[in-house]
């Protein structure tokens, strides 16, 4: 599992599952249903370059109960791998914390950036 830096918030943890959500396309998590509706910016700094600012990724992801739009979320995907509430808390019960924490494919200076492409990797947090 990857690393990553909490900014707040730590959350107590029973059991944490990662899962892929693929650009357009939505997952049931509970009684919500998750859908990858755009990518607004992609300014990572590419994997093959030296950059002085890492950058960030910012997209939305409509949460839906019963098909019924409920809201957008704007979530920001930092280069240097600092996830926080703010940011990254896409939904939130009593028993449950979902997550945005990374961004793929990481950009490179050869390959065109690709929004079709795209997937987001979500954790999902079981909260005692």
């Amino acid at each position: 599992m990857p690393a990553y830096v909490w900014s707040q918030n730590i959350p107590t943890t029973i059991d944490t599952e990662i899962i892929l959500l693929n650009y357009k396309e939505s997952i049931d998590i509970e009684d919500i249903n998750l859908k990858f509706e755009k990518v607004l910016s992609d300014s990572r700094c590419p994997s093959d370059v030296n950059c002085i600012w890492a950058g960030e990724a910012i997209m939305v992801v409509g949460v839906y109960n019963k098909g019924e739009h409920i809201y957008d979320k704007e979530l920001i995907i930092h280069a240097s791998g600092t996830l926080s509430d703010s940011n990254n808390l896409i939904f939130a019960s009593d028993t449950l914390k979902v997550f945005s924490s990374q961004l793929f494919p990481y950009p490179k200076t050869t390959e065109t950036k690709d929004f079709e492409k795209y997937y987001l990797e979500i954790l999902l947090q079981s909260v005692q």
